[in-house]
């Protein structure tokens, strides 16, 4: 229906559909009973995020070993995070728990484990400090 859409009206009847739809669909969605759906992502730091990050001259950083994770390593962690503090249920907080675990184990620092989020929210400044 792309030709229909798009070609024989000039776009006009896309654009008519789209913005007609209870769900932005065009001719050819309604016939095949699909929709698009578009996720937002918004776990990505912002520059003002990053910049209210302390320097090395300023903030001691707690844990040094987390220099020895990479990048991929805090990207999960950021992102875990993250999703726990945007959808807090049982899935994520044993998906924090699991990475705290992880963390520990890794990088065997003694933690006495009562605030686990506080621990890999310090872990990601820490590296993100260490490491720019």
């Amino acid at each position: 229906f792309l030709i229909v859409d798009y070609y024989l009206s000039l776009g006009v009847l896309g654009a008519l559909l789209i913005g007609s739809s209870a769900k932005a669909q065009r001719l050819g969605d309604l016939t095949a009973h699909t929709t698009v759906v578009r996720i937002k992502q918004d776990l990505h730091f912002t520059l003002s995020d990053i910049l209210k990050i302390n320097t090395i001259e300023n903030y001691t950083p707690k844990f040094p070993e987390v220099k020895s994770l990479g990048e991929k390593d805090m990207l999960l962690l950021k992102q875990t995070l993250g999703r726990y503090q945007a959808h807090p249920n049982s899935s994520h907080k044993e998906a924090i728990l699991l990475l705290y675990d992880k963390m520990v184990d890794i990088l065997g620092v003694d933690h006495n484990g009562r605030d686990k989020i506080g621990f890999l929210k310090t872990l990601l400044r820490d590296y993100i400090v260490l490491t720019r």
